[in-house]
């Protein structure tokens, strides 16, 4: 039975006569820096972290060893270069930048430096998710006033749309599988909430999992492709970093005593889930790692 308290979830193991009470591990800094560190991404082994950061006085991207919590900038350029994506292999990430003047996506070789323009796209929340078969770029672009969901071929030939309306759905995650593409949108909710959904590529069918008051939003997979993690905010000053199974039913609620939560990702072992968070409104962002409930 999961009961939720504090920063993370007690597991109640009854045993006769008596009850035994796990306690939850707090959130650890991985970061602990005074600037911005966001949008943080598994490497699809687990051995690194790819996220962004304003430490050096603009957005650049960085990977860090989260055994060892080293870290390495990997881009230096004047210009802004955002929310990192790794390809299925771990060799390669697909970013965004507006280094050339346009807001495009961009990829990188890690091996030999390689830059490669992808795509242009509008508006600067493209989150850019590779397909696990390598054959498929998901990400946001701005159509009319809003963002929506489209697809792109590895090199930028093919664009196919995914979702559409007066309101915004951006931040697609592809399933470990790679049948579903998860998002989110205010699509059903008359702009006011964010809700989370799946859309399936072969009959081109969206599904919601969420229904609340509040938004949930950011999703990820777990690495068995059946649960999803997610930040959320609801009421008043309620932040966390929820699980829910397919259909929306919760499973687990992390991370409760933050200001701010956001962009969670699950680690490919299935043991741990990073996300950037705040403490304080005013705070910066810090990336932090709590256990994922079993």
């Amino acid at each position: 039975m999961l009961e939720r308290i504090g920063l993370g979830v007690t597991l109640l193991m009854l045993i006769p006569s008596y009850v035994i009470a796990q306690e939850p591990r707090p959130p650890v800094n991985l970061t602990d820096h005074p600037a911005d560190d966001r949008y943080p991404s598994w490497s699809p082994a687990g051995g690194a972290l790819a996220f962004e950061s304003n430490r050096d006085g603009n957005w650049n991207l960085y990977l860090m060893d989260p055994r060892t919590g080293n870290v390495t900038q990997l881009t230096d350029h004047p210009a802004d270069d955002r929310f990192p994506g790794w390809d299925p292999i771990g060799q390669t990430l697909v970013f965004f930048s507006d280094r050339d003047g346009r807001p495009a996506l961009y990829t990188l070789a890690l091996l030999t430096g390689e830059l490669r323009f992808l795509v242009e796209v509008e508006g600067a929340e493209p989150a850019p998710s590779w397909s696990p078969d390598g054959t498929s770029i998901a990400y946001a672009s701005r159509s009319g006033d809003e963002l929506q969901v489209f697809l792109t071929s590895p090199d930028g030939s093919e664009i196919r749309r995914v979702t559409e309306g007066p309101y915004r759905s951006l931040w697609p995650r592809w399933s470990p599988d790679g049948r579903l593409l998860a998002f989110f949108s205010r699509k059903d909710t008359g702009g006011e909430e964010d809700e989370v959904y799946l859309w399936d590529p072969v009959v081109e069918a969206t599904q919601r999992v969420t229904d609340r008051a509040g938004h949930d939003y950011c999703p990820a997979w777990s690495p068995d492709g059946t649960r999803l993690v997610m930040a959320s905010s609801g009421p008043g000053d309620d932040r966390s970093i929820r699980i829910t199974d397919l259909e929306g039913y919760e499973l687990a609620v992390l991370a409760e005593d933050f200001a701010r939560v956001n962009q969670p990702s699950w680690s490919p072992d299935g043991r741990g889930i990073v996300f950037s968070a705040r403490t304080a409104d005013d705070g910066n962002y810090e990336l932090y790692r709590v256990e994922a409930p079993e």
